[in-house]
């Protein structure tokens, strides 16, 4: 048996695929070394995704794709984490950019880029990561992302900015004072999951002038700020994952259009792909 993982900031999701070829999908919380440590991972593990692996102890290989995991430090503590219940198997730990790669563009170049909790964009040569736009997190970057969105909407609903009618909604939605909010984002941890989970909201009222233009001010920072300052990014395109790229397909389109992009397919989780990936390339990868 073969374990593979897409971990975003919010959600993990495994796809244990059995000797006989069935392919059992499990969700767990997401596992980013940047806010967890292999013990924490652990314990996620043990709760959340053992009880539903029949016979852990036979999974051979576990290709582990996350956030967080760009550096050997952050990927060696998700290895740590994971070998304290997979230990007799190998286990392989890349970033997940190289899994939205390998799941949307198999062996094909293109750009290749996830909007989820966070957000991240390179370009794919056919094997790896050839070139990478920094990841900053979600302080300093994740343009376009759900903690940019959700950060956008927080901030029209404590600047008063949203006209009556629709912070009446929000308030009826979330049940949130500005000292929950403040206290969540400054006090507690996991604030970018707290501040993705606004996104929503967006979502459900994208139709009004103020929220559209919230949502394509997002993703216009996120090409520029990604893809356009390089002189090639016409020559392929762009192909995107994730559940703020799935739901918000059509105007990111629409600024792909308006910026000379050309915008390939979309998925809402690189999943799927991944396995695809790993059955066709059983007899190439270690």
């Amino acid at each position: 048996m073969n374990l593979i993982a897409d971990s975003g900031s919010t959600k993990t999701e495994w796809n244990l695929v059995m000797d006989s070829g069935e392919v059992i999908t499990l969700k767990s919380c997401g596992l980013n070394p940047y806010f967890l440590d292999a013990a924490q991972i652990a314990d996620i593990i043990s709760k959340e995704l053992i009880p539903g692996i029949p016979e852990p102890e036979k999974v051979e290989h576990i290709y582990f794709y996350g956030a967080g995991c760009g550096t050997p430090e952050k990927c060696e503590i998700l290895r740590a984490g994971l070998a304290q219940h997979f230990g007799h198997g190998k286990i392989h730990v890349f970033s997940d950019l190289l899994g939205a790669a390998r799941s949307l563009c198999k062996n094909k170049s293109a750009w290749v880029g996830i909007l989820g909790t966070g957000s991240n964009v390179g370009f794919y040569n056919g094997n790896t990561i050839a070139l990478q736009v920094p990841s900053l997190g979600y302080i300093l970057g994740d343009d376009g992302s759900g903690v940019d969105i959700g950060k956008r909407i927080l901030q029209a609903f404590l600047s008063n900015e949203m006209d009556p009618g629709m912070q009446e909604r929000f308030v009826q939605e979330y049940k949130l004072s500005k000292d929950e909010i403040m206290e969540s984002i400054y006090r507690r941890p996991l604030a970018n999951r707290f501040i993705a989970s606004f996104a929503p909201f967006a979502a459900q009222n994208k139709s009004l002038m103020n929220i559209e233009k919230m949502v394509l001010d997002a993703f216009r920072n996120y090409f520029e700020k990604g893809i356009l300052k390089y002189p090639q990014y016409k020559a392929h395109s762009i192909h995107l994952t994730g559940s703020i790229a799935y739901y918000f397909s059509e105007e990111i389109r629409k600024i792909g259009k308006e910026m000379g992009i050309q915008i390939g397919e979309i998925t809402q989780s690189p999943g799927k792909g991944l396995v695809e990936y790993h059955l066709s390339a059983a007899d190439q990868l270690p």
